[in-house]
């Protein structure tokens, strides 16, 4: 099971406990749509994107 599906069923967890959960922070964005599948409006905030990695590789020697 991936991190991305980890995220979305502890969020769906804990919005039973707290519905007022409005976003999450992850420290990679794997963006594969985690945030829409968990709710449309939900924030997800990043310090990184796979983009980010993807890209910083491409100018490494």
């Amino acid at each position: 099971m991936g991190t991305e599906a980890c995220l979305e069923r502890g969020v769906r967890r804990l919005r039973e406990l707290w519905p007022e959960i409005v976003g999450a922070w992850v420290i990679v964005d794997g963006q594969d749509g985690v945030a829409v599948r968990i709710d449309p409006g939900m924030g997800l905030s990043d310090l990184f994107t796979l983009n980010d990695f993807i890209t910083s590789r491409t100018h490494l020697p």
